[in-house]
């Protein structure tokens, strides 16, 4: 931007001479001493030396505004740049959501579909249970099964194998849970619930029974002093 300034006057070397010519003819006029003209070139020159720096403090004033000017334009072309990169990080985060989300949904569609896999593998272990348990509890164990294996809901519990029998001449509720691979203790808290429930309703003993393909010997021997009969599908 452009700044009003008050018009320069500029002593050339031609308007010096006038003006000493002017002051020679007015000193044969007046009685002006030695001094006094000395004094008054004096002055004259201090006005131009003046009136020098002050030309050149507004040529340097005039640079720089002009680098100035120029800053700032390149400040300006600077910010939108910025402005420019910042859409287009915004665009990437953009991208970057979306395809986080479609990870997500592929993510919880395979989830769905492993757990209905793992589901599916459990139910074929419990039918094949049903079809082996008897002769193998009634071989290792004395228990006869005197009622077909069913799998129940009782109470709002999923039960996998339930079926009535007898054990030493008295009846008996065979309760069961079917776990593809048994590696924790806590997988039985369930199986425990659950023959406590069915204890409950029908006022019976109950055997409590898990099923599995493989069990870690520390589950097996916890297993043991709760009184869970612990059946694995390759003692079938």
């Amino acid at each position: 931007m452009q700044t009003a300034h008050q018009p320069v006057y500029r002593i050339t070397p031609a308007i010096r001479k006038e003006i000493i010519q002017i002051i020679d003819d007015r000193v044969k006029d007046v009685h002006v001493t030695k001094e006094d003209f000395s004094e008054l070139k004096s002055i004259v020159r201090d006005i131009a030396d003046t009136q020098k720096r002050t030309e050149t403090r507004m040529e340097e004033l005039t640079e720089a505004q002009k680098r100035t000017e120029t800053r700032m334009e390149e400040l300006a072309e600077a910010q939108k740049r910025t402005e420019t990169r910042m859409e287009e990080l915004a665009e990437a985060q953009t991208r970057t959501e979306l395809s986080v989300a479609k990870l997500s949904d592929q993510q919880q569609t395979t989830r769905t579909e492993l757990a209905g896999l793992a589901r599916s593998v459990s139910y074929a272990l419990e039918n094949e249970a049903y079809r082996q348990l008897p002769l193998y509890l009634k071989e290792h164990y004395g228990i006869e099964v005197t009622e077909r294996m069913v799998r129940l809901e009782m109470d709002g519990e999923e039960i996998n194998l339930f079926a009535r029998a007898r054990k030493e001449g008295r009846d008996v509720l065979i309760v069961g849970e079917a776990e593809l691979k048994l590696t924790s203790v806590g997988k039985l808290k369930q199986l425990e619930k659950h023959v406590a429930l069915a204890g409950k309703k029908y006022e019976m003993e109950c055997i409590p029974l898990m099923i599995t393909h493989f069990a870690r010997p520390q589950v097996f021997e916890a297993a043991q002093k709760k009184g869970i009969l612990i059946v694995q599908s390759f003692e079938w």
